[in-house]
């Protein structure tokens, strides 16, 4: 499979550090987003500058369903990963071999693929256990 598209634009980035995530941070008020927003949620701003999210965090809550929902095969779990910059994340989560999730456990962003249609590779995000966890 030669073809991939990111599942949307403008929500990952990638330096020497490795892939981020694109966030956005409010200029008059300093509440971060994500993804980056047009205004601020919090004071109504429209001044808001990019924001380079942790490629780590905390893993704040976490779910695993037995159905398929959606492009998702059965089971999936989807978590909220706390960032260092107040940004809770909605994620799907890749499991580990050896350890199964827990509140509080530290978590790396991954840039995989997501499914595959037709003969395009949907690609986002994910997050996993952190090594060492």
């Amino acid at each position: 499979m030669g073809n991939k598209r990111m599942i949307r634009d403008g929500i990952i980035g990638t330096d020497a550090g490795g892939p981020y995530l694109i966030g956005g941070k409010c200029k008059r008020c300093g509440a971060a987003s994500f993804p980056k927003r047009e205004f601020c949620a919090h004071c109504l701003s429209t001044e808001i500058e990019e924001l380079p999210l942790s490629s780590t965090g905390i893993l704040y809550s976490f779910t695993t369903t037995y159905r398929a929902v959606a492009k998702f095969k059965a089971p999936h779990s989807l978590g909220y990963i706390d960032l260092p910059e107040g940004v809770r994340v909605l994620s799907p989560l890749i499991p580990s071999q050896d350890k199964d999730f827990q509140i509080g456990d530290k978590m790396k962003l991954v840039i995989t693929e997501l499914w595959e249609e037709e003969d395009i590779s949907v690609v986002g995000y994910k997050f996993e256990l952190e090594e060492g966890e």
